[in-house]
This record gives structure tokens, sequence and C-alpha cells, in this order.
């Protein structure tokens, strides 16, 4: 079993980075061009990851690694649907009204959910390869967080309390990487592997690329992305084999 105090703290981590995201928004008053080159790079790192979990759950089971990653590709669909915002985009603040903020809270934390099963699969493979997933989410946080901050601070909430708030949907990667982690066993491993992986891949296709065109032009934002995922599956060559 994984060092649980280690996943807890990771996954803490990750969430906490979304508070960063505030920072670009008060220095500029919006949402910054950069981001979509931070939305590619995560997108890019999640889904060298997501390839490098799949991988390693097919490897265990075919069956269970493909079919896990089908019920986390369903899992983040059903949270669209039942949230009523697959068409809300976080990077435009006129998307983000005082009856929608309880519903996109419910989907970040469940979005946040999936993804703090991402970290903890990492962990029950190696915890180099956990860390990676710590860490690449991080930095998605931090994206996402910038989104939701803007349109909360165009609306007048206080920079802090949209920073707080920011972070507080990603809270659910704390219990979600633990529960992973220390309740999964072995024949369980290759279907939450999948999960996490259809997970990200859905989140990468349907939010942070899209998003990211938006922001920038396509050809550089493929390129950074491919580029991403192409370091993280040579960092998992390198450090964990």
């Amino acid at each position: 079993m994984p060092d649980l105090w280690l996943v807890a703290l990771s996954a803490a981590a990750a969430a906490a980075a979304a508070v960063l995201g505030v920072i670009p928004v008060i220095v500029s008053g919006e949402v910054s061009p950069r981001l979509g080159w931070a939305n590619a790079l995560a997108a890019g790192l999640m889904l060298g990851a997501g390839y490098v979990l799949l991988q390693q759950g097919i490897t265990l089971s075919p069956v269970g690694g493909i079919a896990g990653s089908v019920l986390g590709v369903t899992f983040v669909f059903a949270s669209h649907r039942f949230t009523n915002l697959a068409d809300v985009d976080l990077s435009r603040p006129q998307d983000l009204t005082s009856a929608t903020v309880p519903q996109i809270v419910t989907r970040e934390l469940l979005h946040s959910a999936a993804e703090g099963v991402a970290i903890g699969a990492g962990f029950l493979v190696d915890p180099r390869l956990g860390l990676l997933m710590a860490g690449t989410l991080g930095l998605h946080n931090v994206a996402e967080g910038a989104a939701i901050s803007a349109a909360l601070i165009e609306r007048g909430w206080h920079p802090g309390k949209a920073a707080l708030l920011s972070a507080g949907t990603m809270t659910s990667h704390v219990p979600a990487a633990v529960a992973t982690a220390a309740w999964i066993g072995a024949g369980g491993r290759p279907w939450v592997l999948g999960f996490s992986a259809g997970a990200m891949f859905y989140l990468i296709l349907v939010e942070l690329m899209p998003e990211s065109y938006r922001q920038r032009g396509p050809t550089g934002i493929a390129i950074t992305a491919s580029a991403a995922m192409s370091v993280v599956v040579l960092l998992h060559a390198i450090l964990v084999g």
C-alpha cells in the first residue's frame, strides 16, 4: 500500500494550486492569454499521464483497463449532464451566473474527485508516477482556478473569496486519492487505472483543448500539448521504467 500521508499531501498540494490562479487575474484584470498555453501544457501533461495509466491498466487486464476507461468517460459526461452545464465554458465570465454557481461547484467537485482517483491510481503503480500526476493536475488547477476566479471577480466577488472558492472546488482530490490508494486491491487496479485515464481524456478533449484553441492559435497549442505529452511519457520511461 502507498504511503497514505504522501498521497494526501500530494493531492492537497494539487488542490491548493488553484489559489495561484487568482494572481494573473488580479494583475491583468482578466484571464490572461497566456492561460491558453497553460491549458495546452496541462492538457498535454494529462494526456501523457492518461496514456501511461491506461497502458498500466491494460497490461494488468485488457478488459479491466478498457472497461474502466469507458466508465471514466461516462462518469465525467454524466457529471456534465447532471449539472446541466455541458456547454458552459469557465473562461467565459458570462457563463457564470448566480443561478449556475452551485451547479458549477458541484460539477467541479465531481471533476476533482475523478482527478483525485488519477492521483491515487498513480501511487498504486509507483510513488513517482503519483507525484507526477499530482504535479500535472496542480498545473491544470492553476489554469482552471484563474478561469473561475476571473468570472467571479467580474461579478463583484472579492479576489480572496474567489480564490478560496476555486481551491474549494478541488478539495475532493484528497478523499478520492486516499480512498483509491487505500482500498483498491489488485483485482480493481486495472479498472481504476482505466477509469482515471478515461476521465482525463474526456476532460482534455471536451474542456482543456477547446478552451486553449479559443484563447490562442491552434498550431501553437497543438505543438505545446504534443510536446508536453512526450515529456510525460519520456519521464515515465526514465523514472519508472
